[in-house]
């Protein structure tokens, strides 16, 4: 089936993306949480061994009350109402925060090596200063990984405002992390032996 890929400001510009060539069989893909309209995925079409390209990420929402048009044999289908966004690495690393996933390493690397580190988690503390708050957090976790409740036992806070902290780290464009069923880390001073998390993983809390 095929879809037309707009850019991410939603401008048509031409073009129609292929769903059964790049696929989640083929390359690496995201799944946000369901929508009432749509269901949300977040694709890397480099392909599942190679390392992704300036080009290769992509946000497809696939309609769930399609518009299918096309060849009664369904060999060349074209759905009116689904539709793809080609992105930037940046806006992929913004989609990926916003959903709960890691980002990918050779992602990371490819925003280092393009200079595309705003918008989003960055490899050191911001420039600005942090408010106090926020940075007993970045402080707290060097060379650490602590969930909410050992942070807010260790700062004599509560999880809540934890949290809260984190966000106004993010904001700040620190790269803090979350690993499921561990805790935060810093990207920049991750704890010794903390193995690569895999697209798949999720964070919580």
């Amino acid at each position: 089936m095929k879809i037309r890929v707009f850019d991410s400001d939603g401008v048509y510009r031409g073009g129609l993306f292929k769903t059964d060539c790049f696929n989640g069989m083929t390359c690496r893909m995201w799944h946000a949480p369901p929508h009432p309209d749509y269901r949300e995925a977040l694709i890397d079409i480099a392909g599942k061994d190679s390392p992704c390209r300036e080009q290769s990420w992509f946000r497809l929402q696939f309609a769930r009350v399609q518009d299918i048009s096309g060849p009664s044999d369904g060999s060349d289908d074209f759905d009116a109402n689904s539709t793809a966004y080609r992105i930037t690495p940046t806006e992929a690393a913004m989609w990926l925060d916003r959903h709960g996933y890691y980002r990918p390493p050779d992602l990371i690397a490819l925003m280092v090596q393009l200079g595309q580190q705003s918008g989003g988690a960055t490899s050191n503390a911001a420039a600005a200063p942090l408010p106090d708050a926020a940075k007993e957090v970045w402080d707290a976790l060097a060379g650490k990984v602590l969930s909410a409740k050992q942070l807010a036992r260790a700062l004599r806070s509560n999880e809540d405002a934890i949290r809260k902290r984190i966000a106004v780290l993010k904001r700040a464009g620190c790269a803090v992390a979350n690993r499921r069923g561990a805790g935060y880390y810093r990207e920049d001073a991750p704890p010794p032996g903390l193995p690569v998390p895999t697209g798949d993983q999720r964070e919580s809390g």
